[in-house]
């Protein structure tokens, strides 16, 4: 198939080529390695080579830099085939793509051709093929694309006569480009100053509805010469879709974005005189500042456009792109489309945080906790994943998830050597809760595992309880009834009231961790503390105190009379396995 293709070209004279910097998207490390090798005696001009091993970490190198080349497996960990690279193609701004397989598939490999790619490289001819004559000719085929597609591409808008999307870009590259030759004199990172304001006519569709698309026409060219007049003289304005308008302006800082946007949203407060009709447009504007990080003109004004979307979904008329925020919501994109499938498929784990008894000075209860170790993010706190569990209807589903496998795990214990805790702790949301046919389900996992329906507790959010007071009371009776212990979990953030401790069956306190943090230092925090336990005596209620990290802090509690504590000093979540070699030895030296 090699010698099919267009790559075995006669020895010519190879055109020269500058620095040029590459990616590699490979996982298998014997084939990053040879690419390696092959690269160090490629003798290309190399001014940089990063290898990335999944399409997750390609695509934030990408958004991070230019690359020239980005040479790319076809099968990765997390993406196969087609869509590694049009997923590549999205972000990888004008770089030329590579790609590399084990395929001997014709037709995947003329597809890519036709996606996009440049080239396509066999894997078994890395050592045979000339890796400098592959890369020099898709970076001039690469080149000759983009060249003839921007004569193709009209500058101007037609209804508007502003500039075209891409012809803005080519401004803001142009712009960038001088930033780039200004810094390499030694001038300060600070000059390279530049901002893009995008803004988006939220009630267009209703305006074309109301009048037509003969009269819309009408308001856009209104509208753009409205923004148009709001704009400096150095700045460059474009219509970059359909009710959508961008303007670049150099050298500003982001005060100066922000000034013009507020300006430009003063404009357009009043009505618009088109064809003798007061038309009024609402708008949302979103602002994008040049940071040395940013990797192209087509990614600042696709972080512009973002933060004009995220000002229309927010209703706060102007909003400022945030990469951090960005990444944090890229996160969660993630982590909200991969749970349902991490659940079904068992990668939700538990581990158990020891509770230590204080008057008995034992740990004989555990809390068990879930984790999520994602193959590419890592771990992700139950706190992230929880939350979003809870806005898409999952929660159930990981609660029993949760509560099925903690009570097996007891009864494991039960049937092991003796390491089995008198309690096992386990956390509910009052979704689960307030299911109907939550009791009948909680006393089949307890008989089923053969269980005393007085090992578990069930542990609640007081914050996410009191709403629900008087609908959860029935619930929490029922569960009573088997036997279950209910227990309220961060004591002291909810409400003021604390009248539902005697009309509800509760069973423990778990006092919320930043009470604890106050001993020794805020007299006020650990007043109230003291308060606490006093009515947890009364109530005849045990009381545990979170978030104990210190020697000075379990001693205080001890002499106050509480009856247990949970913290990293009592003992950090460990896997159930961990837990079985160290519990015996900690009760014993206890």
């Amino acid at each position: 198939m090699a010698s099919r293709h267009h790559r075995i070209m006669p020895d010519t004279p190879q055109p020269p080529i500058p620095a040029i910097s590459i990616l590699v998207v490979e996982d298998r490390m014997s084939d990053q390695q040879l690419l390696k090798r092959c690269l160090d005696n490629s003798h290309l001009n190399i001014a940089s080579c990063v290898m990335v091993d999944n399409l997750a970490d390609a695509k934030i190198s990408l958004r991070k830099k230019d690359f020239d080349v980005i040479l790319t497996d076809l099968s990765l960990p997390d993406c196969r085939g087609l869509e590694t690279v049009s997923s590549l193609l999205a972000v990888c701004g004008n770089g030329a793509l590579l790609v590399m397989t084990d395929a001997n598939d014709d037709q995947i490999l003329r597809e890519c051709l036709s996606g996009g790619a440049e080239d396509f490289i066999p894997k078994q001819d890395l050592l045979q093929v000339n890796l400098n004559r592959c890369i020099s000719y898709a970076l001039l085929r690469n080149r000759a694309r983009r060249d003839d597609r921007k004569a193709r591409l009209p500058k101007t808008d037609d209804i508007t006569e502003l500039l075209t999307r891409f012809a803005l870009i080519e401004a803001i590259g142009q712009s960038g480009e001088i930033c780039k030759q200004t810094s390499a004199i030694n001038t300060p990172k600070s000059h390279q100053t530049g901002a893009i304001i995008a803004l988006s006519i939220d009630n267009f569709t209703d305006l074309v509805d109301l009048y037509g698309m003969a009269m819309a026409d009408h308001i856009l060219h209104q509208a753009s010469i409205r923004v148009l007049a709001a704009m400096p003289e150095s700045s460059s304005c474009a219509r970059i879709a359909h009710h959508e308008f961008a303007c670049w302006l150099p050298q500003s800082k982001a005060k100066d974005a922000e000034d013009l946007a507020e300006y430009l949203q003063q404009q357009f407060d009043q009505a618009l005189t088109v064809k003798n009709a007061l038309v009024n447009c609402q708008i949302s504007i979103g602002i994008a500042v040049l940071e040395a990080e940013t990797p192209h003109a087509a990614a600042l004004l696709s972080y512009a456009t973002t933060a004009c979307r995220q000002a229309r979904e927010q209703r706060s008329g102007l909003a400022i792109y945030c990469e951090r925020e960005q990444r944090q919501l890229r996160r969660r994109h993630q982590i909200k489309d991969e749970f349902a499938e991490a659940l079904a498929c068992g990668d939700i784990d538990l581990v158990y945080q020891p509770i230590k008894d204080l008057r008995g000075n034992r740990s004989d209860v555990y809390e068990a906790l879930s984790r999520w170790n994602h193959p590419l993010i890592g771990c992700i706190p139950p706190l992230e994943f929880v939350d979003i569990a809870e806005e898409f209807g999952w929660i159930e589903a990981l609660d029993e998830c949760v509560l099925e496998r903690a009570c097996l795990q007891l009864a494991n214990w039960q049937q092991g050597d003796g390491t089995a805790p008198k309690h096992l702790s386990v956390n509910v949301s009052v979704n689960t809760l307030m299911q109907p046919h939550f009791p009948k389900y909680l006393y089949r996992c307890l008989t089923e595992n053969k269980l005393d329906p007085e090992q578990l507790w069930l542990e609640i959010t007081e914050s996410s309880l009191i709403p629900e007071l008087s609908e959860c009371k029935h619930q929490l009776s029922a569960i009573r009834e088997l036997g279950v212990a209910i227990a309220i979990d961060d004591f002291g953030t909810g409400y003021s009231s604390l009248a539902y401790l005697g009309a509800l069956p509760v069973d423990v306190l778990k006092i919320d961790a930043s009470f604890i943090a106050g001993i020794g230092g805020d007299n006020n925090q650990e007043a109230i503390l003291r308060h606490i336990l006093q009515l947890g005596e009364a109530l005849k209620l045990k009381v545990v105190a979170e978030g104990v990290e210190t020697d000075a802090q379990l001693e205080a509690l001890r002499a106050m009379g509480c009856d247990y504590a949970q913290g990293y000093f009592c003992g950090r979540p460990a896997k159930a396995e961990k837990l079985e070699r160290e519990i015996p030895i900690r009760n014993a030296s206890e």
